[in-house]
């Protein structure tokens, strides 16, 4: 509410969430991992407690996202960061299946649903089926490929390698060039990086980055 009262309708305010499996792994690890082989190994011997665990944190995020769209954010997004982990099954049951959930139980009118996963780029045709406003890619995709085979009124954003913001400017300017030439003509496309923004990045680099966009 505070920031919505500072922002006064200037640019829209994103909410976001961690989706239910990217919690569970920090849970699990107790921070990121290279390989997620404690996460990975209590899906194997123990999916009962997984899918205990993995209920608790969807209704909790549930109740956290609507709380933020009931303070005034504009849209929401799901991060399921840690996603790229599982294999295709273990997506569909440990990781799809509670961010559809969530998607289907928060009051979304007017609202609309982001959903990010690292990996998104091979389980889109999974995510789609949870129904987001947006599907929000890695860098590892073809982008336009990914959007054609999405079902109507599913648009797509993301796909830009945040790695590229160390680079030297012309760079910067020439790979979102070709991004946006690649989506020339689409509706349904919003420009964002494949995942997040590094600490140690150059506020520098980010911003001209906006500015050529």
């Amino acid at each position: 509410k505070v920031i919505q009262e500072r922002l006064n309708g200037s640019i829209p305010l994103i909410g976001f969430a961690g989706a239910p499996f990217t919690i569970l792994s920090y849970l699990v690890e107790g921070k990121s991992s290279r390989d997620f082989k404690l996460t990975k190994t209590l899906l194997n011997n123990d999916p009962k407690l997984a899918h205990y665990i993995l209920q608790k944190i969807t209704d909790l995020t549930v109740d956290y996202l609507n709380m933020q769209i009931a303070a005034g954010v504009n849209a929401v997004q799901l991060f399921d960061s840690w996603a790229m982990a599982l294999t295709w099954n273990d997506y569909i049951e440990f990781g799809h299946a509670y961010t559809q959930q969530i998607i289907s139980r928060i009051n979304r009118e007017g609202i609309p649903v982001i959903s990010f996963a690292r990996g998104s780029s091979v389980f889109y045709p999974i995510m789609s089926e949870a129904k987001p406003d947006v599907i929000s890619l890695d860098w590892n995709a073809d982008i336009l490929n990914v959007k054609n085979n999405l079902p109507k009124g599913i648009a797509v954003q993301g796909n830009f390698d945040p790695i590229i913001l160390y680079a030297d400017k012309p760079v910067i300017r020439k790979k979102i060039h070709e991004l946006f030439e690649r989506m020339r003509g689409q509706d349904g496309f919003l420009f964002n990086l494949g995942h997040g923004i590094m600490p140690d990045m150059s506020f520098d680099h980010v911003k001209y980055a906006v500015d050529v966009i």
